[in-house]
């Protein structure tokens, strides 16, 4: 398989704050003890970078675009499937602005169970709320965009214990709601406006999130869970 999106994977390296937000959302949820740790859908590899250099921790990226591989590092440890490592052998799964690209996001979330220890955990950042699809979310090969009832659904209560449910980038709702509407039909992502964005909204949206706790809108959705 190939990713479409890589061109918009590119623009979103210019939003350094956005990526920073993320880099330390993966970063605090990793435990000493975690020695397995799984990037789920790594596209080029930043953020599984990142966060090795951060945590001091091997991360194993699950990417199986073949466009994708020349992007990685020699030293980076890159897989085709999440199916070539053990049963119950990962300690810790991220996976961020994936399983929306997804047809059959519930045999991705069995798949997650099956790999992880007991007791591991799973971060998941996605695209939030079906009313922003947009030509965007098209052109990248969005299946969908989640709510917060869609992932408890996605995440069975008799495997997962969810630790964190809420919505994220408030001001980014807006903003996403506004392309829609008055945006470009080709999906393509304007590098000016996503870093005027990132430098001078970002700050006041992830501040709207902490005020807001997370509970009304947002354009993206986090969910932290632990396997039972």
């Amino acid at each position: 398989m190939e990713y479409n999106g890589w061109d918009n994977l590119e623009t979103m390296k210019l939003a350094e704050n956005y990526n920073n937000f993320l880099i330390n959302e993966i970063v605090s949820r990793i435990r000493k003890e975690d020695d397995v740790i799984v990037d789920f859908g790594s596209g080029d590899g930043f953020f599984a970078r990142q966060t090795g250099r951060l945590s001091g921790k091997r991360i194993f990226c699950i990417e199986p675009a073949a466009n994708m591989k020349k992007y990685y590092a020699p030293e980076q440890n890159v897989l085709d499937s999440l199916e070539m490592l053990p049963d119950g052998s990962v300690d810790f799964i991220y996976s961020l602005n994936v399983l929306e690209h997804i047809e059959n996001d519930t045999a991705i979330a069995e798949l997650f169970y099956k790999k992880m220890k007991p007791g591991g955990i799973l971060y998941l950042y996605l695209s939030a709320l079906s009313c922003l699809y947009s030509s965007m979310d098209k052109k990248v090969g969005h299946y969908r965009r989640y709510s917060k009832e869609s992932l408890k659904h996605l995440l069975k209560e008799e495997k997962w214990n969810v630790s964190e449910l809420r919505y994220a980038d408030f001001l980014g709702f807006f903003a996403t709601l506004a392309f829609k509407v008055f945006g470009n039909k080709n999906g393509n992502i304007s590098q000016g406006s996503l870093k005027f964005y990132d430098r001078f909204i970002f700050p006041f949206s992830h501040a709207a999130d902490k005020l807001t706790g997370g509970k009304v809108v947002g354009k993206n959705i986090a969910v932290t869970a632990t396997r039972k």
